[in-house]
């Protein structure tokens, strides 16, 4: 049978501890002892410390799904509903639909724009953009 050794360098000396037997360990001061007697010690542990045995547990069975008769027409009702409700309007959604290279298109076409905006002189965009904001307070 194969068990998990959990080897840990500690100062001078290895520590050994069996991983599914946390209680068994070994500390010796080259990796092979620590190996070794631990490994001696699992055999001890397991045959004449303890019992290991299987037994069977029998879990409760959940609970049956209480039904409501009329949960079937509430589904039908919300379908109804949503197929009567105008789909919202939502640029971000149209733009995740589109293909890359639709994307890509648009990008593009998007960047043009702003590339003129950008041009504009300083105070052509100062203008454009003061609208009917006050300075003063």
């Amino acid at each position: 049978m194969l068990y998990n050794i959990v080897l840990t360098k500690k100062g001078q000396h290895y520590l050994a501890q069996v991983k599914e037997w946390p209680e068994v360990k070994a500390i010796k001061p080259t990796r092979q002892g620590a190996i070794q007697l631990v490994k001696q010690r699992l055999v001890n542990y397991l045959t004449q410390q303890v019992e290991v045995i299987q037994v069977e547990i029998n879990l409760p069975t959940p609970k049956a799904e209480v039904t409501n008769p009329t949960f079937d027409d509430f589904l039908a009702e919300i379908r109804h509903y949503r197929q009567e409700m105008k789909p919202i309007d939502v640029p971000q959604l149209e733009f995740m639909r589109l293909s890359l290279p639709e994307r890509r298109v648009l990008m593009a076409q998007q960047a043009a724009q702003m590339a003129t905006y950008y041009q504009q002189a300083t105070h052509e965009r100062q203008d454009w953009q003061a609208g009917d904001f006050e300075d003063g307070y």
